[in-house]
């Protein structure tokens, strides 16, 4: 999705970090499967586009982003996020539950805490 961010709001800059939080596994998968991808069907791709972290923008300003970026606590974050793995990617078939969004809000309100620490690391072990 498309997000853009002012890192001096709360609920904006919590939305920041778990983006972060986020890039950082798909990273990890991304770094893992570049060899594979470099032989795709339909030609090369370009080493230097993000696949995670689209068209970023940080005060109005082209961004690329290091996993050692320090979020600044004002400023603008703008950018499209895809989500380049899928659940089989990450899990066994059978570990994977779908709940519905009053669970979800129910899950968020009980593990609040687990979910500011790390929101991909609770996505991925609740």
């Amino acid at each position: 999705g498309h997000y853009t961010l002012n890192l001096n709001r709360p609920m904006d800059r919590q939305v920041a970090l778990a983006l972060m939080a986020f890039k950082n596994r798909e990273q990890e998968w991304e770094e893992k499967n570049a060899k594979t991808e470099g032989v795709r069907v339909g030609g090369t791709r370009d080493k230097n586009l993000d696949r995670v972290w689209r068209n970023a923008k940080f005060n109005h300003r082209p961004h690329k982003y290091e996993n050692t970026w320090v979020l600044p606590r004002h400023g603008t974050l703008e950018l499209d996020f895809v989500q380049i793995t899928k659940p089989s990617d990450l899990f066994f078939a059978e570990d994977i539950k779908v709940i519905g969004n009053h669970q979800l809000v129910e899950l968020v309100a009980t593990q609040g805490d687990a979910w500011n620490k790390d929101p991909a690391a609770f996505v991925t072990h609740v």
